[in-house]
């Protein structure tokens, strides 16, 4: 039985949306972000042929399976980030975000 490589690849596709639970120019500022879209996973399953089993031994196909499966992808998700003032040039000073989300 020869080896058997298998490879895959997870995509999600889904725009992201920001509700801030305040206007404050400044400080504490909570918000509550979703998601909704698509995911797709494909997978392909193979032998795992070198330049050598290639060239000499072409009798078995090489690839043996490929799935594609879709669906409903979601996300749900809550956090705040502390505003900043505005310096003096112009410039907004550093903050910080924390956010625990659901995917």
């Amino acid at each position: 039985m020869p080896p058997y490589k298998t490879t895959f690849n997870y995509y999600r596709i889904a725009p992201s949306v920001r509700f801030l639970l305040n206007q404050k120019t400044t400080g504490f500022t909570p918000f509550i972000d979703g998601q909704l879209g698509a995911k797709i996973f494909n997978t392909r399953t193979k032998i795992d042929k070198n330049a050598f089993d290639t060239i000499l031994s072409d009798d078995q196909p090489e690839v043996i399976n490929t799935t594609n499966d879709t669906g409903l992808g979601y996300g749900l998700g809550a956090g705040f980030f502390v505003r900043k003032l505005i310096g003096e040039n112009g410039l907004h000073h550093p903050s910080f975000t924390i956010r625990v989300q659901y995917l």
